[in-house]
């Protein structure tokens, strides 16, 4: 085949952003929230797509329910709808067979998270294009792992040697994940993943041929109430061999929660500051404050969320933001 290769790239969009609750709701999740820009998340990502191909070659994958939203936002945006989520395995499946006539079996397809930060698209785009420049015509799938800076517990972790994954690890406990970080022999899991059609296609018929028990495109609906909730980790990375991965050279953070911006937030006199209509800080530290409205003034705390959306209020010390869902469900 030609060295040059053409990009696909799906944009998972339909995440419901829970734990960044209350500025991300079920209504309106955390990719559509302008948190660290003028631009909303789902744009940010768009954005760093186009530096991977041409906007005809971006699809995003979403549920029905938010489609509109993400109209509102990209208004060229390709469509790819689920009718409810059922994870990531059946969504990608999805996507694979509605864009199967108009693509390649050489072509490479690149997924990523709409609700992701990275610090610079361009860095970005070379480390997907120097991973994807491995993975041609071998059958492997490529990964974008993150050098880990601490031992965070809330991320997967890759076990890797040179290029090659060797294994896949939950997320562990703080010990076990200090271990990792002094070993030097694992990446953090981005979720960014990428290969040629030909191999994903090849991967789901070998790893997941209830998918293909009935034509998806027939009756989409039908095919989703009938088939499991499967991780596109599990249903195909733990399983396909082989695997490649390379670290990142730009600075990533899944947002996974309020804990998530010490690095990205502006710092005002040691606090983080994502949105505020003022106010003063004294005596206190490590505090992310996001707000709309409010003026916050902090007088001898340490360590807490302060989060306002359309009149609700949330208050939580870091150690907590973990359980940030008892509160959605009380």
């Amino acid at each position: 085949m030609s060295s040059q290769i053409n990009y696909k790239v799906f944009i998972l969009a339909g995440g419901r952003g829970t734990r960044l609750w209350p500025m991300s709701t079920s209504e309106f999740p955390k990719q559509f929230l302008k948190l660290y820009s003028e631009k909303s998340l789902l744009q940010e990502t768009y954005d760093r797509a186009l530096k991977i191909t041409d906007e005809s070659n971006i699809y995003f994958i979403t549920t029905d329910d938010l489609g509109d939203l993400v109209k509102q936002q990209i208004p060229k945006a390709n469509l790819i709808l689920e009718p409810g989520p059922k994870n990531t395995a059946p969504c990608i499946f999805l996507a694979l067979k509605k864009i199967e006539k108009s693509t390649s079996p050489d072509d490479v397809i690149c997924s990523l998270h709409a609700d992701h930060y990275i610090n610079n698209a361009d860095t970005f785009a070379k480390d997907i294009k120097t991973c994807a420049q491995k993975l041609i015509g071998n059958n492997a799938i490529g990964l974008i792992g993150i050098t880990p800076t601490s031992p965070h517990t809330g991320y997967g972790y890759i076990n890797f040697s040179g290029e090659d994954v060797k294994a896949f690890k939950e997320k562990p406990k703080f010990e076990l994940a200090k271990k990792y970080l002094e070993s030097g022999d694992y990446l953090w899991n981005s979720g960014i993943f990428l290969g040629q059609f030909s191999t994903f296609m090849e991967s789901f018929k070998e790893n997941c041929p209830r998918f293909f028990e009935k034509n998806i495109l027939d009756d989409i609906e039908s095919w989703y109430s009938q088939v499991e909730a499967l991780s596109f980790d599990q249903g195909i990375l733990e399983k396909h061999k082989p695997i490649k991965v390379i670290s990142n050279n730009f600075s990533w953070n899944d947002l996974g929660s309020w804990g998530s911006f010490d690095e990205i937030a502006e710092n005002v006199d040691g606090n983080q500051v994502l949105k505020s209509d003022g106010g003063q800080f004294i005596e206190s530290s490590s505090n992310v404050i996001c707000t709309n409205s409010l003026n916050v003034n902090l007088l001898g705390v340490k360590d807490l969320v302060i989060v306002e959306q359309d009149g609700t209020l949330l208050v939580a010390h870091k150690s907590k933001i973990q359980d940030i869902k008892k509160l959605q469900n009380p």
